[in-house]
């Protein structure tokens, strides 16, 4: 019977996979840049490599259902003359008929019905939006009230305003608002010179990449020394990155060799297999055949890219994405993000960049 690993080693795995693959290279994004990612009750604020802020909020755990659900979307580009956009996506799971409308109440005051829709995703009215940000300190609920055709019901989905007043001031304090009149919390006279300005996006360069035959054949040479790698990456330890529930499989797994330059090759196999993902291991070797990146764990790679994507696990699934390209030197992270939290809605509600950068490819 093959041996089994601590379960708290796959339980652990899912985690970084599913949180802490994005934070994991950021120390190797081209251009240094500010992030933040934090978490108050059922509000999520996430600014990225731009500076753009998104807050997001969700309704709890106990409202969640397949049937009826919705989130609200904050978002906020650095810069003193910024504004923020509103925005309110639905999951209408339910064979019912279409409703004849959606009306937003707040604190159980009516601010509107909800427009132009797209996709069940609705964008804010300057009233609704202000209704919002101007009481975040009293907001108990952000209610959308759904008013079918068919029965002449009415049904509430409700979001919690506990949590928002945190988000918003971490979002002011991130972009450097605080005490100026921009601030959506602690508004002040304070100058706007010193505010987060929009920070232009990295541009990463794939250099042309070799795939000549002398150059795989001396790796290719020295497959036992890479296999030796390979099963490190599998020994239990604090930073072990691989499991595999047969460890005689190490011995004849496949190792795939794809040519970077006539000093470095990108070696993958494969990394762990779970009930909803997989991943193989990515990771530069030089002629030394030390290893010259941090391992990447992924699904796919073409000219010189790598990409990921993993599958939550909750009401709902949710997802998280990344990608990485070879620069010249290492992998460097050039995507990153994930579609919020798992709330009842198939694939999650949003799309929440983290790491944005332009690649340039010069293999396509």
């Amino acid at each position: 019977m093959p041996k089994k690993r601590k379960m708290s080693l796959h339980k652990k795995w899912i985690l970084l996979s599913l949180f802490s693959t994005f934070t994991m290279a950021l120390s190797n994004l081209a251009h240094s840049a500010p992030y933040l990612s934090e978490k108050v009750d059922d509000w999520l604020l996430d600014c990225d490599n731009t500076g753009t802020c998104r807050a997001h909020g969700y309704q709890t755990w106990e409202e969640s259902n397949f049937v009826l659900g919705a989130s609200i979307l904050l978002e906020r580009a650095a810069g003193a003359n910024s504004e923020v956009q509103g925005f309110i996506q639905l999951n209408m799971a339910t064979d019912r008929d279409l409703p004849k409308n959606f009306s937003l109440l707040l604190n159980q005051e009516n601010y509107g019905d909800l427009e132009n829709p797209m996709d069940d995703q609705f964008t804010l009215t300057r009233t609704q939006l202000a209704g919002i940000l101007q009481s975040p300190k009293t907001l108990e609920n952000i209610v959308v009230e759904v008013n079918f055709k068919n029965l002449d019901t009415i049904e509430n989905i409700k979001i919690p305003g506990a949590g928002l007043l945190e988000i918003l001031l971490k979002m002011d304090e991130f972009q450097k608002r605080i005490g100026t009149s921009s601030a959506l919390i602690q508004k002040g006279d304070l100058p706007e010179d010193n505010i987060l300005k929009p920070i232009q996006i990295p541009s990463i360069t794939i250099p042309l990449l070799t795939e000549k035959e002398e150059d795989l054949t001396y790796f290719n040479k020295h497959l036992p020394e890479i296999r030796t790698i390979a099963k490190s990456l599998f020994v239990e330890s604090d930073e072990n990155i691989c499991w595999t529930n047969d460890d005689s499989e190490l011995e004849q797994m496949e190792i795939i060799l794809y040519g970077l330059d006539k000093d470095h090759v990108l070696v993958t196999h494969q990394c762990y297999l779970a009930a909803y993902n997989y991943g193989s291991a990515y990771y530069v070797i030089d002629r030394d055949l030390k290893m010259r990146s941090q391992p990447i764990i992924g699904q796919d790679y073409e000219h010189g890219e790598i990409f990921s994507s993993h599958k939550g696990r909750g009401l709902g699934d949710c997802w998280s994405f990344h990608a990485y390209a070879w620069n010249g030197q290492t992998l460097v992270q050039t995507e990153g993000g994930y579609s919020g939290s798992c709330r009842g809605m198939a694939g999650g509600f949003w799309t929440i960049p983290q790491v944005v950068t332009k690649v340039v490819n010069l293999n396509r």
